[in-house]
């Protein structure tokens, strides 16, 4: 699930800047849950409950909103709960976690919504109890006669606060993780401006909010007015022009504000290859103090061969230097392999142009793409899938970690999903390196104030086997190591993880597994545990 609301948020947001702001720390994320609910819920013409997801009946299928309620209870007991280095001390560690799981596939609301709400105990008192909040959640609603629009976007989660803090596999007791909530509102209208074009005009509201006072807290507000041509059927060349102004404003950095203009042009090469184009001018003040104009240009091309694969790639020039996203994507009958390679600036994590890594959840998802259209089956299948493996929604291979301003990146990587007819395996390998954008900024109390740039390389191996129709063991390998350049700090994290799953009643599934992690470097320990959990799903 950690890729949808990614996906979402980037063709809403457009230019990145820095900024600083005047209140800290407002909590949004139970108003959000509320916010997406009521708005998805009064757009939906109906509402059929669905069936189990492993044989859902045929006039089910059709039903415009899937919800698949769910508890959860966890045990895990640890030989090392506060990742320390010296002198560790053991705990029992109890988790109740009810949550729901809805797909929204109506005339006039399309979307997805997970959260979770998470309890937890410390038998042992090593650390206080705690609640965690988790959300992954878009929607597009059709407010008015499929001209007036409403695009929400939201994602609770756990944050690292410095890349060379303490590292876990778990999110439940570490002290370098951070709860912090990212909202997306946008309305929009488009419609017919004459018979042959078209007219768009966005207002784009986020904020990301953290519970780390060393950090910065995120404002952005935009609008953006888009002009383009009615392509009729057989016409290859299309046009566009694009204006748009941004105010952005980190709570310890300076506002700023940001306007664009630019033309841009498309052509059908053949059926399957399409090219891009476009040349324009920005003027901000996010590099300088001043505000300072600055060209911009682009070129892009679209390769859809089959169903099955696609290539696309572009490169652009912007006040910050060149960009570019290379994404590569092939599926077969047994397989899916992706690549992608992006350079972008980065503000709040929703604005990220790709997800940093592909879970398990998107994989899957991206695999029953071609064997199923309907997303409510689609849904269904997947969840079913990943309870009968035994895999979770979403494996980190790589955590973000908080900053205090814009930052540069560059991002590489590669995922592979091989499906065979009792086991699933999956690989995955990338590397993230990341600069603060305006590098003559003070001081801000992040990571970036030792380091001019963090490099963060991360692998996993996965690998499940069924061993009855409804038994089946994980085994997992995972790493990764981060480099400051400036510092010379460096750190570096393995992890080894085997377990069974088994469905322990038609709607209720169990698993055990064990873990041990070694981590060296800056915040260096030991742990091994185990983890029991119990899932119904209603």
């Amino acid at each position: 699930m950690k890729t949808a609301s990614m996906r979402l948020a980037d063709d809403l947001v457009t230019g990145l800047s820095t900024g600083r702001g005047r209140s800290r720390k407002r909590s949004v994320a139970g108003g959000l849950v509320w916010l997406w609910l009521a708005a998805a819920g009064a757009a939906s013409a109906q509402v059929t409950d669905a069936p189990a997801p492993a044989e859902p009946a045929a006039e089910e299928r059709k039903a415009g909103l899937w919800v698949l309620p769910r508890i959860s209870v966890g045990l895990t007991h640890t030989n090392n709960s506060l990742q320390a280095s010296t002198t560790p001390e053991s705990d029992n560690i109890l988790e109740l976690s009810p949550g729901v799981h809805a797909v929204f596939n109506t005339a006039r609301v399309r979307g997805d919504f997970d959260y979770s709400l998470t309890a937890i105990h410390f038998g042992n008192n090593t650390q206080a109890d705690s609640t965690q909040q988790a959300l992954d959640a878009y929607a597009n609603i059709d407010l008015w006669g499929n001209r007036v629009f409403l695009d929400l976007a939201g994602v609770i989660d756990q944050q690292s606060i410095s890349a060379f803090g303490t590292q876990s596999a778990d999110t439940n007791r570490n002290a370098n993780l951070t709860q912090q909530t990212r909202f997306l509102v946008s309305p929009y209208y488009r419609g017919g401006l004459t018979k042959g074009t078209e007219l768009e005009a966005r207002y784009t509201h986020s904020i990301a909010r953290s519970d780390a006072q060393e950090r910065s807290d995120y404002s952005q507000q935009g609008m953006t007015v888009v002009l383009r041509n009615r392509r009729e059927q057989g016409q290859r060349l299309g046009w566009n022009l694009e204006a748009g102004v941004q105010n952005a404003d980190y709570t310890l950095e300076r506002e700023t504000t940001a306007r664009a203009v630019k033309a841009g042009l498309s052509y059908d090469i053949t059926a399957y290859l399409t090219g891009t184009a476009f040349v324009g001018a920005e003027r901000n003040d996010v590099l300088t103090t001043e505000t300072e104009s600055y060209s911009s240009w682009g070129v892009g091309v679209d390769w859809r061969p089959s169903d099955r694969s696609r290539v696309s790639g572009d490169l652009e020039h912007h006040y910050y230097g060149n960009a570019h996203n290379l994404a590569l994507e092939h599926r077969t009958g047994r397989t899916l392999w992706r690549f992608s390679d992006w350079r972008n600036v980065v503000g709040s994590s929703l604005d990220e142009a790709v997800p940093l890594m592909s879970s398990n959840y998107d994989l899957l998802d991206s695999y029953y793409l071609g064997l199923e259209a309907d997303p409510i089956r689609r849904a269904q299948l997947v969840e079913a899938e990943l309870e009968r493996l035994g895999f979770t929604n979403t494996e980190d291979l790589y955590r973000r970690f908080l900053t205090s301003s814009s930052r540069l990146d560059r991002n590489q990587q590669l995922a592979v999903l091989l499906n065979g007819a009792r086991s699933v395996y999956t690989i995955a390998i990338g590397q993230n390196r990341s600069q603060r954008l305006d590098s003559d900024s003070a001081p801000l109390g992040d990571d970036f104030d030792t380091n001019e740039s963090i490099t963060q390389r991360y692998w996993g191996l996965q690998y499940a086997h069924r061993l009855t129709p409804v038994s089946s063991m994980t085994v997992a390998l995972s790493g990764m190591k981060t480099e400051g350049v400036g510092s010379n700090l460096s750190e570096s994290s393995k992890i080894l993880q085997i377990g069974f799953a088994t469905q322990l009643a038609p709607r209720t599934s169990g698993s055990v597994r064990l873990q041990r992690m070694a981590v060296s470097g800056t915040a260096a320990y030991n742990e091994t545990s185990w983890r029991a959990l119990i899932t119904h799903r209603f």
